[in-house]
């Protein structure tokens, strides 16, 4: 059973059972299927939000003898990785190929989250409130296979200081053939600005360097202190 409070389309086993994608208003559909025991159902349920509507959709599943047995399996979603480059999934560090549909866990907690190739992302010590005080190593992460650029931004995290300028801001840039990430001279300055900041850079992997939690073995690091760097990565035996 599916109530929805606007169009809502239910998909089983590649055959649309309920298409009222268009609907306006709340609906309430019971559809009877059969279906072997042991055997995997592909289930997939869109719905759309009508402005004016009540929002929320529910889907039930229960035997035609009322008895339990039936039990959804972990959410998964199809991700369209767009061609031109490849793609790492940001939790695992699985690279796949663009171009392509793939099918990805989508648990509640998680988002499906994919890195282009040369994709390089900073990454600062977990805090609880944009004014914690926290200096700790800076993670560059870099999707390796093309080069890259970003722009690494600090400002005090709380008041209007960035209005008067008072931030900082450092170019990133990732050379895949050489393997170096360089760090630009650091442009403008803002109270509390620590002059140094241990730099540790991670190339992400299928195990490293993923997830939101700090990586525990850079690939390289240095000290950087404002002036021009360059980071070298060895290539692991």
């Amino acid at each position: 059973m599916v109530t929805a409070g606007a169009g809502v389309r239910l998909v089983l086993d590649g055959r649309p059972v309920i298409d009222a994608l268009d609907n306006a208003a709340e609906g309430r559909w019971e559809v009877p299927f059969t279906g072997a025991a042991g055997r995997p159902l592909p289930l997939e349920l869109f719905f759309r939000h009508q402005p004016g509507a009540r929002p929320g959709i529910r889907l039930g599943l229960r035997r035609s003898d009322g008895s339990d047995g039936l039990r959804l399996a972990a959410p998964q979603r199809r991700v369209v990785l767009p061609a031109g480059t490849g793609w790492t999934d940001f939790w695992s560090g699985t690279h796949h190929q663009g171009g392509q549909v793939i099918t990805v866990p989508a648990p509640l907690d998680t988002v499906p989250l994919f890195m282009p190739d040369g994709a390089v992302l900073p990454m600062g010590p977990h805090c609880l409130r944009a004014d914690d005080t926290v200096h700790g190593p800076l993670e560059v992460r870099v999707c390796p296979g093309r080069d890259g650029a970003c722009f690494w931004y600090e400002d005090a995290g709380d008041g209007f200081g960035h209005v008067r300028g008072e931030r900082s801001l450092v170019a990133l840039t990732w050379d895949e053939s050489r393997r170096e990430l360089r760090l630009g001279a650091r442009q403008g300055s803002w109270p509390g600005m620590p002059a140094q900041r241990t730099v540790q850079v991670v190339l992400v992997r299928p195990g490293h360097g993923t997830g939101e939690e700090p990586g525990l073995a850079p690939d390289a690091k240095s000290v950087y202190d404002g002036q021009p760097l360059t980071i070298s990565i060895p290539k692991r035996q």
